[in-house]
């Protein structure tokens, strides 16, 4: 399959009436920053790497000194523990001396190994010879029982954690985790949505592992932090967040005056954008997520599974590559997993449950796999129809709102307009609903529309209310468009596009400041920030904006235009102050000092 376009998945119309303009969003993963907003509205920021964990709702005390009393751990001990904590060797173990001690000093030597080494773990053993207890120190290779049972204190069974990633998507980072602290499932780790890989984003996750666990991982991943760890009573589920905070930069900004550019963003302030579902719902492998989403809903599993399958071809050998398509006959999945570059992959679980349970326990197999990511399939198929269904509605129907259109009333009800009521809404009132069982389609043409999308995907609405629980859907409701909130703005020079126009959480963590830009540079840069609610999308906002696609295809041919241009600038070093263009006082801030 070619890579997709925006067309491709729906997105095909305009809300606004301003002039476009070309720039190029992404060129640098780090011009491209998100800040998850959290179910109380607060922007969550990685603010510190302590692995000490504080109780959710419990103010963070400063941090105090590891102090190791003499009748806990002797020099003698600390030495042989460090050279334990530094030998490769999986056999290797320590054997620290507890004769005469009662069982709560053993319980301290326990938690204190526990705190300054936390890649060993401790258990108290009988000396076969004098038949005394004494605690044996092992290098830590497997999720250890009692390591989870030390997180589950009192009611706070989970541990909270920010995860800051750069240039990788959140399921790959929660995968390399896995892989780099010897962990066997996804399902150890829940977050509230998958935050795009290109890019630096900030997102919470929680986990059932003990929180020592977590703390190689500043150690061992150069793109990856963890920090602000917080014990809490429940896991993050799908869609709990409010929104996201963004800080983006649109390099190379070109074919618009400075008036045209202040209506633009004026009119994405005021008016907003159509609220598509963005490209990196639809997923980034040769196979479309919505695709699957499909066979899933059909219950045609073997669809499926060759589906997903497929989507490792492109990293596989070709004695790989023909296991996998034999994926039916015996054994075929196991060594065909055996083989994978990436076990700890989607496609690696479902081929570890076919070998498990057999080419004819489909459902099950599939079930190795995050249910996060099988309900993203799901999701996908939804987000495909919602797309092209409001584009026909735009094209038909215009930006006005119309008889059969739905809203939600006050009481979060979804209602018909009708001739009476029509005057009382706009545009932005106008809801849409993704298919499901229990959703309600509006009345107008659209109804159609629905019938024709459902009978293409060989789907009937009745299969919505799924045989196998897991993959019933509802339905919901989506505004057709959306506003942004905060908004602010600014125009920055410069000449080398590898240089930063934004300062990360982990940039400001180690003293960094807002970049200025410069004076004298060649080419000019938007900078804008802003926040959006949950489920929506900046490129697609900024698709709006501009008005161009921004799909990664059309993108990477600007970027790789730019990149010789940016050759050819002449090198400046004078920093100043970026030039600042207002728009509307109340409805645009210029950006100044924002903690991004």
């Amino acid at each position: 399959m070619s890579i997709l376009l925006e067309k491709d998945v729906g997105m095909t119309e305009y809300i606004g009436k301003h002039k476009g303009f070309t720039g190029i969003l992404k060129m640098r993963y780090q011009d491209f920053m998100v800040n998850e907003i959290d179910l109380q509205g607060k922007v969550v920021h990685l603010t510190n790497f302590d692995t000490e964990v504080v109780r959710e709702h419990e103010p963070i005390e400063e941090k105090a000194v590891l102090h190791i009393p003499n009748d806990v751990l002797s020099a003698e001990d600390i030495d042989g523990l460090k050279n334990l904590d530094g030998n490769t060797e999986k056999a290797a173990f320590f054997v620290i001396k507890t004769v005469g001690m009662s069982k709560s000093q053993r319980t301290e030597i326990h938690k204190t190994v526990s705190q300054l080494f936390p890649k060993l773990e401790t258990k108290t053993v009988k000396n076969e010879t004098t038949d005394e207890q004494e605690i044996k120190v092992m290098k830590f290779f497997s999720d250890s029982n009692k390591r989870k049972r030390s997180n589950k204190d009192r009611g706070f069974p989970y541990c909270k954690f920010v995860l800051y990633k750069e240039n990788i998507a959140t399921m790959d980072a929660v995968n390399l985790i896995l892989k780099k602290l010897n962990l066997r499932h996804a399902r150890c780790f829940q977050y509230a949505g998958n935050k795009d890989k290109r890019g630096v984003t900030v997102q919470e996750v929680t986990t059932s592992i003990s929180p020592e666990r977590l703390v190689p991982v500043n150690q061992i991943l150069s793109n990856i932090r963890v920090g602000n760890l917080v014990s809490c009573k429940t896991a993050k589920r799908l869609g709990d967040l409010n929104g996201n905070q963004f800080s983006i930069v649109i390099r190379n900004t070109l074919d618009i005056e400075e008036s045209d550019l202040k209506a633009a963003i004026k009119s994405f302030s005021q008016t907003g954008f159509i609220n598509y579902f963005g490209m990196q719902r639809f997923g980034t492998n040769n196979v479309p997520t919505y695709e699957i989403g499909k066979s899933i809903i059909s219950s045609r599993w073997e669809e499926t599974v060759d589906l997903i399958l497929s989507s490792c071809f492109k990293d596989c050998s070709e004695e790989t590559i023909n296991l996998i398509r034999n994926w039916r006959e015996e054994n075929n999945a196991k060594k065909a997993f055996d083989k994978l570059n990436r076990r700890s992959s989607f496609e690696g679980y479902l081929l570890l449950g076919i070998s498990h349970f057999g080419p004819k326990q489909l459902v099950q197999s599939l079930a190795r796999i995050p249910r996060n990511t099988r309900m993203l399939y799901l999701h996908s198929y939804q987000s495909f129809v919602w797309n092209r269904i409001v584009s026909r509605r735009f094209l038909t129907f215009g930006d006005s709102p119309v008889v059969g259109d739905l809203v939600l009333a006050g009481n979060e009800k979804e209602v018909y307009m009708h001739e009476e009521n029509i005057d009382n809404y706009s545009i932005h009132d106008v809801i849409m609903p993704l298919p499901g069982h229990k959703v309600t389609y509006p009345t107008n043409s659209a109804l159609q529309w629905y019938k024709d999308e459902f009978k293409a995907a060989g789907i009937e609405e009745s299969m919505f209310d799924h045989k196998v629980k897991e993959y019933y859907l509802p339905g919901a409701y989506r505004k057709i468009i959306n506003k942004p909130n905060d908004v602010e703005w600014d125009i920055v020079k410069y000449n080398d596009y590898q240089k930063p126009l934004l300062a990360s959480d982990k940039d400001i963590l180690q003293g960094g400041e807002r970049p200025s830009g410069e004076k004298d540079g060649k080419f000019t840069a938007l900078r804008i920030s802003f926040s959006l609610s949950s489920s929506c999308y900046a490129t697609v906002a900024m698709r709006e904006v501009m008005k161009r696609d921004m799909s990664s295809a059309n993108q990477t041919l600007l970027g790789d235009k730019h990149k010789m241009e940016c050759s050819n600038a002449a090198p400046t070093s004078v920093n100043v102050a970026p030039t600042s263009v207002n728009v509307a006082p109340t409805s645009v801030n210029i950006l100044a000092n924002t903690n991004e």
